[in-house]
Formats: structure tokens, sequence, C-alpha cells
């Protein structure tokens, strides 16, 4: 655990790249492993203010209510691409094929 803790701003980065990346091949799987990811993110992120540490962006803190705030922000925003993209998966089944 504590590689990921000292590695914590790499694996951010990775997870965004990845959960992009899946997003644009397929959206609501993007979205069920973003809420995934954001999920445990604040949970590792908790565990690093708890030790004593911080998160940041450069040599910026956030406060622990802050970087939460953010994950929940971005949990919220991958439920809603999440809701958008099975909207339209039932819409596209429901619609009559023109062949």
């Amino acid at each position: 655990m504590q590689v990921l803790i000292d590695r914590f701003p790499i694996v951010m980065v990775v997870g965004v790249v990845l959960i992009v990346g899946l997003s644009q091949v397929n959206r609501l799987m993007g979205s069920l492993l973003g809420v995934v990811f954001w999920l445990a993110m604040a949970a590792v992120g908790t565990m690093i203010y708890d030790l004593g540490g911080a998160v940041g962006i450069a040599s910026v803190r956030f406060p622990l209510e802050g970087f939460l705030a953010l994950c929940a922000l971005l949990v919220l925003a991958n439920v809603a691409t999440g809701y958008r993209a099975l909207k339209a998966r039932k819409q596209a089944a429901s619609e009559p094929s023109d062949q």
C-alpha cells in the first residue's frame, strides 16, 4: 500500500488517461470504470491525509474537504455520462432498423 501512496500522483494521471481512452471506445464502460476509480482515489487520498500527507496539483495542496469534493464531482460526472450512454444505447435498441 505504501507504494501506491508514494506514487499517488502518477497513479491518478495514468488512471485518468486510461479512463479517457476507454471512454472513447465505450462510454458506458469508461464511465463505470471512472466511478470505481474516483471512489478508490478518494479512499486512498483519505488515507494519505490520515497519515499526515496531502494531495495537490503542482505546489497547491487541497484541503481534505476540497479533495473529496473534487472526487465527488468527478464521480457524479461519470455517473451522468454513464446514464446518457445507457439511455442512448436503449434508445438505439428500440428504434426500428431500416434494413
